[in-house]
């Protein structure tokens, strides 16, 4: 009797502990885990260094927009531009925060872009943005 009772449960630890892993395995890409690929190639290559080390770095974050200034825009023209560039700019500032950035400028006449001061690892957050082009050194 003793032994009728050990090879069941020896058989039933045997069955859950194949059907386990299964399990496991197949719970896995529903557990809520998502990767995205970094598009390395928005990423200024000397940045790396610092991007590795975990360092501080102060970067221009250039975005799709063109810049304001165009040879036939009249100046108000211009302005106008100017200012719609500074709202796409500003929607992004809480992003930069969130990831660890600070705002150190803004540029929207000469070149569409925003220069944050932020940790070495989170430069591929800003890489990550809406809108962003390039991330320069």
């Amino acid at each position: 009797m003793n032994r009728r009772l050990l090879t069941a449960v020896g058989a039933t630890a045997l069955l859950l502990s194949s059907a386990l892993p299964a399990a496991t395995f197949a719970a896995s890409p529903a557990s809520g885990r998502q990767f995205t690929r970094l598009d390395v190639s928005k990423i200024d290559p000397q940045i790396g260094p610092a991007m590795l080390a975990n360092k501080p770095v102060t970067v221009m974050v250039q975005l799709k927009a063109a810049q304001a200034t165009t040879a036939k825009a009249t100046k108000a023209q211009q302005i106008a531009s100017a200012k719609a560039l500074k709202v796409a700019q500003d929607k992004l500032k809480p992003a930069i925060a969130r990831a660890g950035g600070k705002v150190l400028g803004q540029y929207q006449y000469a070149y569409n872009g925003i220069k944050v001061r932020i940790a070495g690892r989170a430069i591929a957050a800003l890489a990550a943005l809406p809108g962003v082009r390039s991330i320069r050194g």
